[in-house]
This record gives C-alpha cells, sequence and structure tokens, in this order.
C-alpha cells in the first residue's frame, strides 16, 4: 500500500483555521489601538474603561473571542483531531484550551486566564453574553485590553511553534484620530 503524503499544513484545515485566527486576531489589536486612541483624542476620564466596555469593545470582543477559538482549534486539527472534534467543541473557548492543551499546546497562565475570561462573552452560554450585543450593563466582566493583546500574542507565537508554520507577529499601526 502506497502512503499518502500529508498536506503542507498551510493548505490544510488547520491552516485555513489559523489563517482567520490571524485575521480575527490582527483585527482585533488593530481595532483596540484606534479606540485607545480615540478615548485618548477625546480625553475621556478612563482610557481603559473607554476602550474595553466603550462604543468599540462589542467588536473587539467578538474579534478577540473568534481569535482565540480559530487558534485553539487549529492546534487541535493540526495535532489529529478531527472536523467532528471541533464542531463539538461549539464555541466553548474553555473546552477548545483544554482540547488543545490535551495537543500539546502550553499556555501562561495569564494566557489561559484571557481566554477563561473571554468565554464569559464568547461562549453561547456564558454569563456575559447578552451584554455585547445587548449592553444592557455598565460594564462587563473582561480582562484589560493589554492583557488581552498579550494573550493574542501568546497564542499566536505557542500555535505557529506548534504546528509548524513560520513565525508571524501581529503586524499593525497605528491609525491616527480624525476628528
Amino acid at each position: 500500500m502506497q502512503s499518502v503524503p500529508e498536506k503542507d499544513v498551510w493548505d490544510s484545515l488547520s491552516g485555513d483555521l489559523f489563517r482567520r485566527a490571524y485575521s480575527f486576531g490582527l483585527s482585533a489589536v488593530q481595532l483596540t489601538h484606534v479606540a485607545t486612541a480615540i478615548a485618548v483624542e477625546r480625553q475621556d476620564s478612563d482610557i481603559e474603561k473607554s476602550v474595553i466596555n466603550g462604543a468599540h469593545s462589542p467588536a473587539i470582543w467578538f474579534l478577540v473571542g473568534f481569535a482565540f477559538e480559530l487558534f485553539l482549534k487549529s492546534v487541535i486539527v493540526a495535532k489529529g483531531g478531527e472536523r467532528a472534534d471541533i464542531k463539538s467543541i461549539g464555541h466553548d473557548l474553555v473546552l477548545a484550551l483544554q482540547q488543545a492543551e490535551l495537543s500539546g499546546l502550553e499556555l501562561s497562565e495569564s494566557t489561559r486566564f484571557s481566554i477563561t475570561v473571554a468565554n464569559r462573552a464568547h461562549n453561547n452560554s456564558g454569563e456575559n453574553r447578552f451584554f455585547f450585543r445587548y449592553g444592557d450593563a455598565t460594564s462587563a466582566d473582561v480582562e484589560t485590553a493589554e492583557a488581552m493583546i498579550a494573550s493574542l500574542e501568546d497564542l499566536l507565537d505557542q500555535t505557529v511553534r506548534l504546528i509548524g508554520l513560520p513565525d508571524t507577529k501581529f503586524d499593525t499601526f497605528l491609525v491616527p484620530f480624525q476628528s
């Protein structure tokens, strides 16, 4: 029996999930910088709160949640998981994290905590799932934007290392606020 050569990671389901995750992560990082610049320009009294629980926060946390989810799922698939495995995880970031760690992913405690916090808004049954959709509270239980960006960068670094992709970073630029 002839063995079938393995697909290149980039052309696999894992590579596709990785590219999507990178796009969500890059967008989250960039939008966070823009939201910060706007809050600074407006001279908001609490810049961090403006970024985390302001007008841009629903989009930021939506992007962060999907970046986390798809990076974790790209690891699971790259290490032998099947499409059915990742579909059964749904949007549960904690379950995805557990499965990715069983596949060999090693993350800092800070990143693990960030993923758990993001799950509160991302997971369909998370306790903050409606805040970013309907804004019916004064603030959501989330981490700082800086901590989330650091966690996205850590997860990106560990994912490329584990699945064998070239070193990749979130290349961002700051868009000046225009009034």
